[in-house]
């Protein structure tokens, strides 16, 4: 894919004293450089100014009232940048699921511990209450012991 060139105008309206330099908010495009400067019909040459975003400072005089900025900017010298922030999300996105998935895991083990647990040890009451003396004892066992039934 091409680079995209556009040209922007700066004017005294941009230019700011504290910096020394002319506002280009076009410069914080991703990846966005600046090619080339013109004043008057004539092309700026480049020790005549500095780029630091988003600012293109003019530290000579006299300094121009009106500039032309050239800037261009490439979509694909950004894919690699965003493809590795891209694969780093999908990464922490499937550590957090990962981490859910076992915390999960635990739960329902411990539930089902817990369950089990609980289960017994309401029936070990259960069991020392009617007088058995052998847990593997069921209630139904010891009713035919107590109880009549005929074979």
């Amino acid at each position: 894919m091409s680079p995209i060139e556009f040209d922007t105008s700066l004017n005294d309206k941009d230019w700011v004293d504290a910096i020394g330099g002319w506002r280009c908010e076009a410069l914080r495009i991703p990846g966005a450089k600046l090619e080339a400067l013109y004043y008057d019909g004539k092309k700026a040459d480049t020790n005549s100014f500095s780029v630091e975003t988003p600012v293109i400072r003019w530290p000579g005089t006299p300094r121009p009232s009106q500039l032309l900025a050239r800037i261009s900017f490439s979509l694909t010298n950004d894919l690699s940048l965003l493809e590795t922030e891209k694969i780093q999300l999908a990464k922490e996105k499937l550590n957090v699921e990962t981490k859910w998935k076992i915390i999960t895991a635990i739960g329902a083990i411990l539930s089902g511990l817990l369950t089990f647990g609980t289960t017994y040890l309401i029936e070990l009451g259960i069991y020392s209450r009617l007088g058995l003396s052998e847990v593997h004892q069921t209630p139904a066992s010891w009713l035919k012991t107590k109880i009549f039934v005929p074979h």
